[in-house]
């Protein structure tokens, strides 16, 4: 009857899964988009107001709280996309289960937090206050993951969006009024970083709970994704020991100056990498499925991962050759030399990303292990070489030597899913 609503078939049902998917990457991007333009923002107000020096320090412990929170994670928030390959009933169930999931990685991170502060502090009071702030930062990091991959597996990024410009803007009204001061502090810029983005998501996360708390649903077994996330946890070690170790290796082979300069030129170099993380992650529970079925479009997706790198990569390299010396200062042109380098380690990480995450969806969790260990061990090899004699650009080319490993045991990966493919 006309009147009658008509059930959904179950093809308009998969059409409407597929269409939340790409919508779902298309917000990640938007989110990562409006980080970028902040970043690049922030990145010159800290430049310029604390100088190369201390502009190298702020990037040491911006780099340890990032590492601290990759490695307290657990490899969790990964587990979860493979084990979840259909969007959740709502986005309050997901956020609850990678809750249920960050306990463990929340009480690591209290540990790392009061092992750093007493390193580096002189004294308890400091070292207390410095603890707290390292604290908030690796915390922030670990909510902005986990409700990431909340918004993947619910099909919805909207949330998540908002919490990303909300966090982004805090942050940029922050950093200017830090510059407008002249703050030279590194602890207040630190501070800056991590609550711009931890209170937008601790407020996600209140708002989620009122709307869906009394839906009634129960959390499904999370058992098997610890499980897999202890296997992924050298993922997460190789990927960020691999992209970060050029950033701890440089003040102790060279000075803080050439990592103040590199930091500038890697901060931007690298969001050439942010839209094939983004889609890939999006992709990895959908990947799943059809691996699973045999019916995985590898030829499309891999057209798709190289363009995004492409087109990405192109305009970024010229663009920060061209404004880098105007808009950063005549002290970072030294800078100019690292654009290449950079460029190209960022277009063979991205790639590598492509080929870990392919690796996880097709239950090669060995392979998704190798790919940043492979490019871990040669990027330092290549640091402990070459930073000595030629400083930031050693670090540089050893970051495109590390990556270009990965980047061949991924064109393995994708050869070894063609194989599986064609044995119907």
């Amino acid at each position: 009857m006309s009147g009658q609503r008509q059930r959904p078939t179950r093809k308009s049902i998969k059409f409407s899964a597929k269409l939340a998917w790409k919508n779902v990457a298309a917000q990640l991007l938007l989110a990562q988009l409006f980080v970028a333009v902040t970043a690049l923002i922030v990145n010159v107000f800290a430049a310029r107001a604390l100088g190369p020096a201390a502009r190298g320090e702020l990037a040491l412990f911006m780099q340890i709280a990032y590492v601290a929170n990759t490695l307290c994670l657990l490899g969790r928030y990964r587990a979860y996309l493979r084990f979840r390959t259909v969007p959740s009933h709502t986005l309050y169930r997901a956020q609850r289960e990678l809750d249920s999931l960050s306990i463990l990685p929340m009480l690591l991170a209290v540990g790392v937090s009061a092992i750093v502060g007493v390193i580096a502090a002189d004294s308890f009071s400091a070292g207390f206050a410095f603890s707290v702030t390292i604290f908030v930062l690796i915390l922030s990091g670990v909510q902005q993951k986990m409700h990431r991959t909340a918004a993947i597996v619910a099909g919805t990024a909207h949330a998540y969006l908002l919490a990303t410009i909300l966090g982004q803007l805090a942050l940029l009204a922050a950093a200017t009024s830090l510059a407008y001061k002249g703050v030279d502090l590194v602890t207040a810029w630190l501070a800056a970083y991590g609550l711009a983005v931890l209170l937008p998501y601790a407020a996600v996360s209140a708002w989620a709970a009122r709307t869906f708390a009394r839906t009634g649903e129960v959390s499904r077994e999370l058992g098997p994704v610890s499980t897999l996330g202890y296997k992924l946890t050298l993922t997460g070690v190789g990927e960020i020991i691999g992209s970060r170790a050029d950033r701890f290796l440089i003040p102790i082979f060279s000075s803080y100056a050439q990592l103040g300069v590199y930091t500038v030129v890697v901060t931007m170099t690298e969001l050439v990498t942010w839209p094939i993380k983004n889609y890939a992650d999006a992709r990895v529970p959908i990947w799943t499925k059809a691996l699973s079925r045999k019916r995985f479009a590898l030829r499309v997706e891999l057209i798709r991962a190289l363009g995004l790198i492409v087109i990405c990569a192109t305009p970024l390299g010229f663009g920060l050759w061209m404004i880098l010396v105007p808009l950063f200062g005549s002290e970072y042109s030294a800078g100019l030399a690292l654009v290449l380098p950079l460029t190209l380690a960022a277009a063979f990480n991205g790639f590598s990303y492509f080929g870990m995450n392919l690796s996880i969806a097709a239950g090669f969790s060995r392979t998704a292990n190798l790919i940043p260990i492979s490019a871990m061990v040669t990027a330092i090899a290549g640091h402990i070489f070459f930073i000595p004699t030629h400083g930031a650009q050693g670090a540089a080319w050893s970051m495109v030597a590390g990556y270009s490993v990965a980047g061949f045991v991924t064109i393995l990966t994708v050869l070894r899913v063609a194989i599986r493919l064609r044995k119907v």
